[in-house]
């Protein structure tokens, strides 16, 4: 297996700092390359996705709320979506080609956000209301230069950031490890 889960939040401290996960540097991909594709997991099926359409009542929380409706976080210059399932999961993944830094900086406003919203906020998901209940942070996988790991009620979403390329994954009821798998391959290049 690729990924080695490890606990997010160290000592069970819950904050930005704690959050965001530094882990082993790997080389840098692209979008394009790092797109998930039906021949890349086993047991699942994998077809165009759109992006979500995402809004908060508290507008510190938007990053947050993004990353857990797996929506772009930030300023990026090309995006794709894939909707996945298998396993008895629903997973949007999206993947954004950021520039600048501006890849490390999506990650560093999830964090603000998580600190501010950790008790939960109310807002939509394309069109429909959504209560994300209280978050909590989640193992994320080791092979990239930042991870972060929630889980907020039935959903659960990562975020993965290998230089300028994140990786946001969001499903429900999880985000199955085959599909982690895979996603963090393809942004390893």
């Amino acid at each position: 297996m690729v990924l080695a889960a490890c606990d997010v939040v160290a000592g069970g401290g819950d904050s930005a700092q704690d959050l965001l996960k530094p882990s082993v540097s790997a080389r840098p991909g692209g979008a394009g390359g790092a797109v998930l594709g039906g021949a890349d997991v086993d047991g699942f099926t994998v077809g165009q996705g759109k992006p979500a359409e995402v809004g908060v009542e508290v507008e510190v929380c938007a990053p947050l709320g993004r990353a857990l409706a797996g929506a772009v976080v930030g300023e990026r210059a090309s995006v794709v979506v894939r909707d996945a399932s298998g396993e008895g999961a629903v997973v949007r993944v999206v993947v954004a080609e950021y520039e600048g830094g501006e890849a490390a900086g999506a990650l560093d406003a999830i964090g603000v956000a998580f600190d501010g919203c950790v008790e939960g906020f109310r807002g939509t998901v394309d069109g429909e209301r959504r209560e994300f209940e209280k978050v909590t942070a989640a193992p994320a996988p080791d092979g990239t230069d930042q991870a972060v790991g929630l889980k907020a009620g039935d959903r659960r979403a990562f975020v993965l950031r290998v230089g300028d390329t994140v990786a946001y994954l969001s499903g429900t009821p999880d985000v199955p490890d085959a599909l982690l798998d895979a996603q963090l391959l393809k942004l390893r290049g």
